[in-house]
């Protein structure tokens, strides 16, 4: 089995080298001995020339040349037919007067032939320096018939780069906005919480000065500063920090009020209007904490129109 399977495997060599000496000897036997008479018969030159091309075509057929089959279905699709003329016609293999895209003119013919013969003839390395001329072009243009070089790493990633670079950025901008907004928020609620928790002590001080002319003056210290602390961390433009400032140092109570006029005490009247003073003051100053929560451009503009006023001769007056 073994010897059967190999002298199967060598068959097709064999036979292909039959085939070679039959095609080149063939033209040996029928061609005339040099002692013959030199005019031939009819019969005979057609036999001699039958020969001769089937010795062609069988060296045709065996001897296979994967380049050239390239270079055949390529140049011979109709797409690049009208490509092969120009290209050979300026390597200067076609003239300038071939009809193409079907027929060309091989330089220095006589006559037209089709690109199938042109490819097949005599004039076949023509046909192939301008087809591979042809494929190296388009190889070497973007979308051309060749195959693309394709781009290392480092290219790859200096393409991608700023698309990377711009995505971190974004992210680092959402997560500081988003940041930014949740400290603004929890500010917000402890202003909120230290308002309500200084106006109670306020209140609850100011009614025991109208009654009494003394209060417990050290948990409004205490509620003072509950409201204090957020009113430092507001951030933003220079405008809306002044404005927290400013609201900090009017709050009212940065002292117990005066229980004593001249060496006496003060009478009930004079408390009431000494408290209802401490009111009004706290209502004001209080009722300002809203104005903090405008938006960003309303504190840009004051900050742009307070440093203009300022630089003004005359401005602050």
């Amino acid at each position: 089995m073994g010897q059967t399977r190999e002298r199967r495997r060598a068959g097709p060599p064999r036979a292909a080298g039959l085939l070679t000496v039959v095609a080149v000897a063939l033209p040996l036997l029928l061609a005339p001995a040099a002692d013959a008479a030199p005019a031939a018969t009819p019969e005979y030159s057609a036999s001699a020339s039958s020969a001769s091309a089937f010795a062609a075509s069988v060296l045709r057929a065996v001897s296979t040349d994967p380049g050239r089959d390239v270079l055949l279905v390529y140049c011979l699709d109709p797409a690049h037919r009208a490509e092969l003329v120009a290209a050979g016609t300026r390597l200067g293999v076609l003239d300038r007067r071939s009809p193409g895209p079907g027929r060309v003119l091989p330089a220095g013919a006589d006559r037209p032939v089709t690109v199938e013969e042109w490819a097949g003839g005599p004039r076949s390395d023509d046909f192939a320096r301008a087809c591979s001329a042809l494929m190296a072009a388009a190889a070497g243009t973007p979308g051309g018939a060749g195959e693309k070089k394709e781009k290392g790493w480092p290219a790859e990633l200096l393409t991608s780069l700023p698309l990377l670079v711009a995505g971190a950025l974004l992210t680092l901008a959402g997560q500081a906005s988003e940041r930014v907004n949740a400290e603004r928020r929890a500010n917000r609620q402890q202003l909120a919480l230290g308002e309500l928790t200084y106006r109670t002590a306020v209140g609850t001080y100011l009614a025991a000065y109208e009654s009494e002319g003394y209060g417990d003056h050290a948990a409004v210290l205490a509620a003072r500063e509950t409201l204090t602390a957020p009113l430092a961390r507001i951030s933003g433009p220079a405008a809306r920090r002044a404005e927290a400032r400013r609201l900090t140092e009017g709050l009212p109570l940065a002292r117990p009020l005066a229980a004593e006029d001249g060496g006496g005490f003060l009478g009930r009247q004079a408390r009431l209007r000494e408290a209802h003073g401490v009111r009004l003051r706290l209502d004001r100053e209080l009722g300002a904490l809203a104005g903090l929560d405008r938006r960003a451009v309303h504190w840009r503009w004051r900050t742009v129109r307070e440093r203009f006023a300022r630089r003004t001769p005359g401005g602050g007056a």
